[in-house]
């Protein structure tokens, strides 16, 4: 590991005693000074390359000594170091590790930490090369007073070498530059102006393996007669300095991949700075200026040198002519020069079709008889998208252990593959699932007057469905395949714009696709959105306020409004067939059915069975966001136990903790009609608002408190990610009904209406979870947040020609930078760490970890991994015994490698009915126990709140109640 001291001296100077005679000729050193002179030339013709490359990052960080993201080989730790806070200026979320040799799996965000565990564990080895041999030796008199003789230091480093000489400065010893070649000829008496100068005058002094030089090019440079050989210790310009590293370094010097990182850095101004095309060329522009003038600096200074060596001028020619070649940037940013350009946006395009596997979106002119009409949709390849998916690695895991999954216990359900509709299909072992998303919005932010639905488009996505659902909520699993205007949408009707989706799908479903060298079957599993746009595909009438207006069922206005509970028989294929026939026939709505669904054309999709709910519109946005601003309008209006001022105060001030934190909950309006905030919001609301109000709360047996419990109850049992199949009688039978008869009492009906939304909520869900899976699973919030980047895109570039194509072109180029790294890459992140041994803890912790065998394991503070953060005191819940569960207290995260452990105190939660809220018992001490992370059911922490001096926490789903307990499982 490293480069030898020799190859490192070669390169910038020997650091070698002033009192040696130097017996390198006149006519070498000049040889030497006009190689090293050419060298330092294509650093800066490099330069700019460089900064392409980490840009763009051949990989994600730079690993132990060698980096991974250019050539450079740090040779001691402090060099790493400095060569990786570097790459962190240009780098995004950059993550430093520690490069000590068995030392690899620390991982810090922070610069500061990463010094502070050097300086604890690895001190003695802060400025060592491992692979330096030759010893660098004093050539002063002792330091001690009391001896005359030489002084008898000796070291491998050079920086330790220098520090050493500061101590002779410190006993007004002189001292000479210790490197070779040095200009100064006069010797140093003071420490400052020793170090003013190897700061000013050798400025890599200090960069063991890391000097300027190693950015130089392999420029092979044809053998000629009249040339003779370089003989000197500096390296010739036609010899690649070679380390432990060459196949990096060979890497790097190739051309295509030099160019890849120029291309890539283009692609992410593109895809991920989303600046306007303008704006590029103007950058691509100022790269052509700049490289004209490096070259032209270059060949002068260059053919200056090599004139003076008497070297032919077409020798010298021959040279300019290689450097200037060798220079990636120039050459990709010249035409008159061979091979692939990027001066314009269509060459850019072309290149990144060619090697990013970029696809330009196809437009389809919806109208039959004008070829220049707007009436155009944007469309991109449902089975290229797939195909690209697919040569992810960590795609391909994923899917392959779909294939291999182990059912569920017949009483739980996990997912969609518990579902009852699953189940009833006919579906292969081995089987790619799809789920389409729809939904329109406005891709002007913010937009008012006659702007507001005058950009608002129409998109459809679609997702893998075969991933784990905390995998499948990921924003990047969400691949565009069409987006056009809304109002050409319905304009045109939903056969002609989904033609060519649907009959993709149908191909897919027919010939499959190429999945690791074989065919695998593709198939539309459900297709999700919100209640119009379900009704928009479906074929339904997009009123809500008509007879007819449940996509589930046949009820009637009037019946679900005197009785939202009520459910009429499910709506079949075959009556929804003939409601078809008889719509076509007459030109009319027949029981809610306006038009056929193109999608029942697809092997098990029909729009009876698989247009999905949306927990977040339905339940949140809906019957949460009305019901509980009426509960909260009784507190104020008729309880006057406080008011809207007083409240909107506390939800303001009030902290939100851990993972709460990201969505707390908006104020609350005024009018008492509805919430003020988004879903989530909304949810967040429900959950904690005994926190933020509950001491105005004078009596907790008033039935509109009474019904915020059983609202917080309901919500708890709908948005579980795991249920009992048992569980759901009890919602229906049980908690539905009892839900409904209070709200009758306790909120007005005519302020308080029964909606459409009312209905599928308490009517259709319990069925539908049997039938679907967690709804929390199909819940459209993830596709919603993928609406930002369009927002951003637009608010950025402000291209409102053609928009949507502007869309569909930058989403590609996003989707084509993305796929150059892979998709599901979680590694977690530890702060604070330090080996775990017992000695570190004390009492019952320290006996515990002693007899543990936690070999080479460390104990971190915190711990990130993805969007989860761990840290010492959180509290996980690890299972449900009746009415009481068992959580944990972490004492300590134990990490090696990719393992995650937590040592955690077990206690016990009481849960209050009167309050809806568990308390947990910190007065009885717990025993200690082991959970690795990937082993435990619930792996979120649980925000735990301190009110009135209790330690409480408000759940956001219901637990599966175990009957083993918490066992240790360490």
């Amino acid at each position: 590991m490293g480069v030898s001291v020799e190859i490192w001296r070669a390169r910038i100077g020997k650091f070698s005693s002033r009192c040696k005679m130097k017996s390198t000729s006149k006519t070498n050193l000049n040889v030497c000074a006009a190689v090293s002179c050419t060298l330092l030339l294509l650093v800066v013709a490099a330069a700019v390359t460089i900064s392409m490359l980490l840009i763009g990052g051949i990989e994600p960080n730079p690993g132990p000594y060698p980096c991974n993201l250019c050539s450079v080989i740090p040779e001691t730790v402090a060099s790493s170091m400095r060569h990786q806070h570097m790459h962190a200026s240009r780098i995004k979320a950059f993550v430093y590790r520690c490069p000590e040799q068995g030392c690899e799996k620390f991982a810090t965000p922070s610069f500061s930490y990463l010094k502070y565990h050097v300086s604890v564990l690895h001190r003695d080895t802060y400025h060592q090369d491992p692979s330096a041999t030759e010893m660098i030796c004093c050539p002063y008199t002792s330091l001690a007073s009391e001896d005359l003789g030489q002084c008898n230091y000796s070291t491998v480093s050079f920086w330790e070498f220098v520090q050493h000489l500061y101590l002779h400065l410190d006993k007004n010893h002189s001292v000479m530059c210790p490197i070779d070649d040095c200009e100064r000829e006069k010797a140093f008496q003071k420490k400052t102006t020793f170090r003013v100068h190897m700061s000013v005058e050798h400025k890599d002094w200090r960069a063991e393996g890391c000097p300027k030089e190693e950015y130089t090019r392999d420029v092979v440079v044809p053998s000629h007669p009249t040339m003779e050989p370089f003989e000197t210790e500096c390296p010739p310009i036609n010899e690649t300095i070679q380390a432990d590293g060459c196949d990096e370094d060979n890497e790097l010097m190739n051309d295509d991949i030099v160019l890849d990182s120029i291309a890539k850095f283009y692609l992410h101004l593109y895809a991920e700075n989303l600046l306007p095309q303008t704006t590029i060329q103007e950058i691509c522009d100022s790269l052509v200026y700049l490289t004209e003038v490096i070259q032209a600096r270059i060949k002068l200074v260059l053919s200056r040198e090599l004139k003076e060596l008497s070297i032919p001028q077409e020798s010298v020619n021959l040279v300019c002519f290689k450097v200037m070649m060798a220079d990636v940037l120039y050459t990709s940013h010249h035409r008159s020069v061979t091979g692939p350009s990027l001066t314009s946006d269509h060459l850019r395009r072309k290149y990144f079709t060619e090697n990013f596997g970029y696809r330009e979106p196809v437009q389809i002119n919806l109208s039959e008889n004008d070829p220049d009409s707007t009436d155009t949709l944007q469309y991109l390849s449902v089975e290229e998208s797939l195909s690209q998916l697919l040569q992810d690695d960590t795609i391909q895991q994923e899917i392959e252990a779909s294939f291999f999954r182990i059912p569920s216990p017949e009483n739980e359900v996990h997912d969609y593959y518990d579902g009852t509709l699953f189940k009833s299909e006919d579906h292969s072992p081995r089987e790619i699932h799809l789920n389409i998303y729809q939904d329109s919005f406005n891709i002007v932010m913010n937009p008012l007057g006659s702007a507001k639905n005058k950009f608002k488009d129409l998109v459809v996505y679609f997702t893998i469905n075969n991933f784990k659902p905390h995998l499948r909520s990921k924003i990047a699993t969400k691949n565009l395949i069409l987006i056009c205007r809304e109002t050409v949408f319905k304009k045109v009707g939903a056969k002609k714009c989904l033609e060519r989706m649907v009959e993709e799908l149908k191909k897919l479903e027919a010939e499959g696709i190429m999945f690791k060298n074989e065919k695998v079957d593709v198939v539309v599993e459900f297709m999700l959105g919100d209640n119009l746009g379900q009704h928009l595909i479906g074929g339904f009438i997009e009123s809500f306020s008509c007879t007819y207006a449940c996509r589930f069922c046949e009820i009637k206005r009037n019946e679900y409004k005197s009785n939202p509970c009520l459910a009429k028989p499910q709506r079949t294929k075959e009556n929804y067939d003939r409601c078809v026939l008889r719509a076509n026939l007459t030109g009319k709505i027949v029981r809610g059915v306006k038009a056929d669904c193109e999608l029942n054309t697809l092997k098990h999709f029909h729009a009876t069975s698989h247009l999905v709910c949306c927990l977040a519109h339905d339940l949140f946005e809906g019957c949460v966001s009305w019901d509980l601003a009426g509960i909260i309008s009784h507190f104020v209006h008729d309880k006057k136990w406080f008011t809207y001022e007083l409240l909107n105060k506390r939800i303001k001030s009030f902290k939100c903790i851990g993972i709460d934190s990201r969505n707390k909950p908006a104020p609350v309006h005024k009018m008492g009609e509805k919430l003020g905030g988004h879903a989530v919001q909304n949810w967040m609301l429900l959950r904690l608002l005994f926190f933020i109000i509950g001491d105005k709360i004078q009596d907790f047996y008033d039935p509109a408190w009474k019904l915020y419990i059983q609202l917080k109850e309901l919500c708890e049992y709908v948005c579980a990610p795991v249920f009992l199949k048992s569980d759901v009688p009890y919602l229906k039978d049980v908690l539905i009904p009892a839900y409904f008869e209070n709200r009758r009492e306790v909120l007005c009906e005519k302020k308080h209406p029964i909606k459409p939304k009312h209905h599928y909520f308490l009517a259709h869900y319990p069925e539908l979870m049997l039938k679907y899976g967690p709804l929390i699973h199909l819940w459209t919030l993830p596709y919603e947040q993928k609406h930002s980047f369009f927002k951003e895109l637009m608010r950025k570039t402000r291209n409102f020609i053609n928009p949507e194509h502007t869309c569909a072109v930058r989403y590609q180029m996003s989707f084509c930078y993305s796929a150059t790294s892979e998709m599901f890459c979680e590694h977690f992140i530890d702060k604070k760490s330090r080996p775990l041994t017992s000695s570190n803890f004390t009492g019952d912790l320290s006996a515990y970890i002693s007899r543990q065998k936690f070999d080479h394991w460390f104990e971190s503070e915190t711990v990130f991994l993805g969007s989860s953060v761990y840290k010492k005191g959180d509290l996980l819940l690890l299972a449900l015994n009746g009415s009481v569960i068992s959580v944990g207290i972490i004492k300590v995260i134990a990490s090696k490698e990719s393992l995650l452990k937590f040592i955690i105190e077990q206690r016990k939660a009481y849960y209050d009915s009167d309050l809806g809220i568990y308390e947990v018992d910190l007065d009885s001490l717990g025993a200690h126990s082991t959970h690795e992370l990937s082993t435990l059911d619930y792996p979120v922490p649980q925000p735990l709140y301190t009110w009135g001096g209790k330690s409480l926490f408000s759940l956001k789903y219901k637990l599966v109640q175990s009957s083993d307990g918490c066992e240790d499982s360490s």
